[in-house]
């Protein structure tokens, strides 16, 4: 079954059939109850939220041509569909990474860096503050740490559900998370000291 707003739910299987008959009126209501969530795993991990938007929309296009293979496979829509998203991400963040891996790291720090000390250590970080950190330290991960981050912290999936998801065992998908958490620490130290007051080693 799929949740949709104000609690109204549709039957998953019914719909699938549907869709894998040519109905693109099914298919469409099964990606549009799973959009919201696969737009934001994808712009976590591109970093773009033009780049997300495009890539969800070829996700869509792919699960359209494959989706009779679903009554194949064991597990929910929104898993299968996710699956698509974060591996098609993940190849498309390899190759971003490989165009641009210098950018982020040589930047300075803003103008706004000494507006944002004085403001002093309780001052809640504004969403759009918050977004551009993360993808500033976040640049420095790897394809699939930012992967597991993005599902496990993010979207708050079991370790076990991520590693269905990502396609890998639970025990590599902790691994990819505690190397990921390890990362974002230390660039967060590096780049952006006057928000982590109190954080230390041993933390």
């Amino acid at each position: 079954m799929i949740p949709f707003r104000g609690g109204a739910r549709v039957d998953e299987r019914r719909l699938i059939e549907a869709a894998a008959r040519g109905d693109r009126e099914a298919f469409e209501t099964l990606a549009r109850a799973v959009h919201e969530q696969a737009y934001r795993i994808a712009r976590r991990i591109l970093g773009s939220r033009e780049e997300a938007a495009d890539l969800v929309q070829r996700a869509c296009l792919r699960l359209w041509e494959i989706l009779p293979r679903y009554r194949r496979q064991r597990g929910d829509f929104r898993s299968w569909y996710c699956k698509v998203v974060v591996n098609l991400a993940i190849d498309q963040h390899r190759r971003l990474r490989l165009q641009r891996r210098f950018e982020v790291v040589g930047e300075a720090s803003d103008a706004a860096a000494p507006a944002r000390a004085a403001e002093g250590p309780e001052q809640s970080l504004s969403a759009s503050e918050v977004e551009r950190v993360f993808e500033r330290v976040a640049a420095f991960l790897s394809p699939q740490q930012r992967a597991a981050f993005t599902l496990v912290e993010v979207e708050g999936m079991a370790s076990a559900a991520a590693a269905e998801v990502m396609g890998l065992r639970p025990s590599t998908v902790r691994n990819h998370l505690l190397a990921a958490r390890a990362v974002l620490r230390e660039q967060m130290l590096r780049l952006y000291p006057e928000y982590c007051r109190g954080l230390s080693d041993d933390e």
